[in-house]
């Protein structure tokens, strides 16, 4: 893993065995228990079932003395670069080419769509990227990069109206995770 979380405690309620992970950030406010937050995307697959995730780092925004979460980027150890955006409205506005659900090649360019976004994947050799959606029945054919000079490549853009468009930066983030009855 990429690196270490604050605090790990187990715990019994009526409703099973969980697992809560704390992370502290120190200078953001409040506590967070998103599970969809672009600070706790990363690890889902850790979470969910052990695999490797690989050097997560995040970046924040300040605002005077307020921080924001722009999102999470991960390098894989496959060497990919995952990027988890900070934004609150994890939208689509503009699909990036077509849309291919349960294996089909329909296009879906021309309907109103808003698939909520999991993560965007630079490839390998940064010619090529996809994304990611958090329902995982649905996702884009890869898309090119462009490459501007041999060590710079254009990826994908973003666009924001205003900070508080990104998720604020929590003092602490906490997860739930749900131990099986049966464990291996």
């Amino acid at each position: 893993m990429g690196k270490g979380f604050f605090d790990i405690s187990p715990f019994k309620t009526s409703e099973g065995s969980f697992i809560k992970i704390t992370d502290r950030f120190g200078k953001g406010v409040g506590i967070s228990k998103d599970e969809n937050s672009s600070l706790v995307r990363p690890y889902r697959r850790f979470l969910e079932d052990g695999t490797k995730v690989g050097l997560v780092k995040y970046i924040c925004l300040k605002d005077k003395e307020k921080l924001f979460v722009l999102g999470s980027l991960v390098y894989t150890s496959k060497k990919r670069i995952l990027y988890f955006p900070g934004t609150i409205a994890k939208k689509i506005i503009r699909p990036p080419g077509k849309l291919i659900k349960e294996n089909l090649n329909k296009d879906y360019s021309n309907e109103i769509t808003e698939p909520n976004i999991d993560h965007i994947t630079l490839e390998l050799n940064f010619r090529k990227w996809h994304v990611k959606l958090l329902d995982r029945d649905e996702w884009y054919t890869s898309k090119q990069t462009r490459e501007i000079n041999n060590s710079l490549y254009f990826w994908f853009q973003l666009q924001i109206k205003s900070l508080h468009e990104l998720e604020p930066l929590p003092e602490k983030q906490e997860v739930l995770v749900k131990i099986p009855n049966n464990p291996l």
